[in-house]
């Protein structure tokens, strides 16, 4: 389904055979261009964006009465109704400041550009889709930005020094329980959810707002589409499966539902694997999503998606190298989550949201393991406007973990369960001292019932504006996080892991330039470690380092890129190290390049990225001693190529991507043998990709309903 987004968001890009031409310009309250604004034929796929001069043109075939809207961050939306009939118009547009950004300062900490939400970058679909090497996941595209690890054998998010699991997902506000797909060692995992999904993707590296919670290094906030913008079918035939959709708008009123099936088998009988696969990776699965907005603005949003996966393969055995045996997975995953938002009376906002997951891996091995965990979640979030630039937030978080570990063998059968309740309160306020300082400040208290663990995290941001275009920023608070759910299972009363963060940065923008300058520092305490007598939380550690982040959309023609540079330095004694390490994930230099350029003439978007970083530390630990080596340095160039035409009116897009084109050697480690050859060394073998490359095809079809632009 991921691939599908391809459809709805290349298409606000111009097709060929238009006949009607709209064009214009638009500058601001200063008479200068607004570079960038995205202009559109609202309910169809016609727009364009204003380019250096703030000039913008683009043709349709539409007729009859539409209207003409104008967005641009920072700025009231501007509109304006038309009638198409066989004349072209010219327009002259000035747009006016929104109230909440008139020369406003933002904060930035731990963040990579100001965005609706304030506080985090936020990357928009069509950003994560057209970002080479991604190939439409969330995670893909993030990683390309300052701040996260590319670690090729996990595939999840590792921001900063942190384990993959100290960064949480969030949809509409409610933290989301196993957001990565299942899969087994050394196979990377992917985002389980469509970026199309979701009208802002915030990635925060530090510093967030203290309305998210238990989350050692990042927070992920998704927030989801409000009504859908057309009726659309959509049928997708891609080199791994394929998927189709159907949504259906009213003026008040959207559905859409959609099934799709991966299979990954085809595929890799072309491409030579390093896994000996029994039976390829596959995925078939479904969703419904229904939104309806009633006539006093409240907002109903329901979510509901299942999808079942398997795969099966022949690895080594740990135990003894020489050996092997087969390893079969099968997942079952299902979320619901439903959310409202109303205003109540002329001053507060209310959102309330609630969801459920639930998430069963059957392993399949030496032993046969049944792994489940479910989780219910509710939240309830009031917000009111201060007056002059204040505004106060808070709200009210409660969910529920069920985790269950059955492990059977011949001889006998053992089972473990464990509830995991928590309940989260916060209050949170932007103060507005001028329009040069702004400050954050929030108390999150979270209370952990299994240990009767009762936490109070103070959290903080100040931004002051240094000059036209450019501005200082400062975070700091206290987060924390329960412990893993093997942890739980074997130690329940472990208290929560902690972390401080202190970030500062300077952040420059102008013209459609941005660039960030950041510097943090993260100390680690009460982390779970492994003693002689179990689980305590005698762990502590810290990570510390530089981010650098450039991004120019118009020097450029028809072009948008950004460099990322992070410099980390952390180390960390927790889970079975005995002393500070540099953990395994971690690399001192990550350099990121990813490059996008639209061809007019070709009606074609291709783009590129290009990823490299330092080696990392492996472990193996023996009886006697720790067993410590390097990976190579990771290296990656990957391409894509999207081809934009029509079929019979209908929009149809030709996509080709493939990961590292040049088929570099990358390793990951090496896997130890859990037993001593005779002379007391340990066999190993180096941990490589499942394949040198990957390629993609995938032709895209979207049907558009007559009349749909109506709405």
């Amino acid at each position: 389904m991921r691939y599908f987004t391809l459809l709805l968001l290349f298409s606000c890009f111009h097709l060929n055979g238009q006949s009607l031409k709209l064009s214009g310009r638009v500058i601001d309250e200063n008479n200068e261009p607004v570079i960038g604004a995205n202009v559109f034929l609202t309910g169809t796929y016609d727009g364009a964006s204003t380019d250096l001069e703030g000039v913008f043109s683009f043709t349709t075939t539409e007729k009859g009465a539409f209207i003409l809207s104008i967005s641009y961050l920072g700025y009231e939306n501007w509109s304006q109704d038309i009638v198409l009939e066989n004349e072209s118009f010219e327009f002259d547009i000035k747009l006016t400041p929104a109230t909440s950004e008139l020369d406003a300062v933002v904060i930035t900490a731990g963040a990579f550009e100001a965005s609706d939400s304030k506080k985090s970058v936020t990357l928009r679909p069509l950003d994560i889709v057209t970002t080479a090497g991604a190939n439409g996941d969330v995670l893909g595209a993030l990683q390309t930005l300052p701040g996260a690890q590319r670690v090729g054998e996990d595939g999840r998010l590792f921001v900063r020094g942190g384990a993959a699991y100290e960064t949480r997902t969030f949809i509409d506000g409610l933290y989301v329980a196993q957001p990565y797909t299942s899969t087994t060692p050394n196979v990377p995992s992917r985002g389980r959810f469509s970026p199309v999904l979701f009208k802002g993707t915030t990635f925060s590296t530090g510093g967030y707002s203290a309305e998210y919670g238990q989350a050692l290094s990042s927070a992920l906030v998704l927030e989801t589409q409000d009504l859908a913008p057309a009726t659309l079918t959509a049928i997708s035939l891609m080199s791994v499966g394929g998927s189709l959709s159907h949504t259906q708008r009213w003026e008040q009123t959207s559905v859409a539902v959609s099934a799709d099936y991966t299979n990954l088998g085809p595929y890799m009988n072309l491409v030579p694997q390093n896994l000996q696969w029994q039976k390829a990776p596959h995925t078939a699965g479904g969703q419904l999503i229904f939104r309806h907005k009633s006539d006093n603005g409240s907002l109903w949003k329901l979510q509901a998606q299942h999808h079942q996966s398997g795969m099966s393969l022949q690895t080594l055995n740990p135990q003894q190298l020489s050996d092997t045996l087969e390893v079969s997975l099968k997942n079952a995953y299902t979320y619901l989550g439903t959310s409202f938002q109303k205003t109540l009376g002329a001053a507060w906002h209310l959102q309330v949201s609630a969801a459920y997951t639930d998430h069963l891996d059957k392993t399949a091995t030496i032993a046969d393991i049944r792994s489940r965990e479910t989780a219910l979640l509710a939240k309830a979030r009031l917000s009111r406007s201060l007056g002059q630039g204040h505004l106060l937030r808070l709200g009210i978080s409660h969910w529920r973990e069920s985790f269950e570990e059955k492990l059977q063998v011949p001889e006998a059968t053992f089972l473990q369960e464990q509830q995991e309740p928590y309940t989260a309160f916060f209050t949170e306020t932007d103060w507005t001292f001028s329009k040069k300082l702004v400050a954050r400040t929030g108390i999150r208290t979270e209370m952990r019932h299994m240990s009767d663990e009762l936490v109070i995290s103070p959290r903080l941001s100040v931004a002051y504006k240094t000059g036209a275009k450019s501005q200082v920023s400062f975070a700091t608070g206290r987060f924390t996080q329960r412990p893993q759910k093997a942890q739980i299972l074997s130690t329940p009363m472990l208290e929560m892991e902690e972390a401080w963060h202190f970030i500062t940065n300077w952040q420059w923008q102008k013209d459609g330039r941005t660039l960030r300058v950041e510097a943090y520092r993260k100390s680690y305490d009460d982390l779970a470690s492994i003693t002689p007598t179990g689980w305590k939380n005698t762990g502590d550690g810290y990570a510390q380092g530089l981010d650098v982040f450039f991004r120019d959309k118009v020097s450029i023609a028809n072009s948008d890129f950004w460099v990322s540079y992070s410099y980390l330095d952390t180390e960390r004694r927790y889970e079975r190290f005995t002393e500070r390490i540099q953990p395994p994930f971690a690399a001192k230099h990550t350099v990121n390049l990813v490059y996008k350029y639209w061809i007019p003439r070709w009606q074609s978007l291709v783009g590129m990225t290009a990823v490299y970083a330092t080696p990392r530390n492996y472990y193996h630990q023996t009886e006697t001693e720790m067993i410590q080596g390097k990976t190579t340095a990771y290296r990656d160039v990957s391409m894509n190529w999207s081809y934009l035409t029509q079929l019979k009116g209908h929009l149809l897009i030709i996509h080709c991507s493939v990961n590292n084109l040049p088929g570099f050697e990358n390793n990951y480690g090496q896997q130890f043998s859990q037993q001593s050859e005779a002379d007391g060394s340990y066999a190993s073998v180096t941990i490589r990709p499942p394949a040198k490359r990957f390629l993609f095809l995938g032709v895209f079809l979207s049907i558009g309903k007559e009349g749909a632009s109506q709405f």
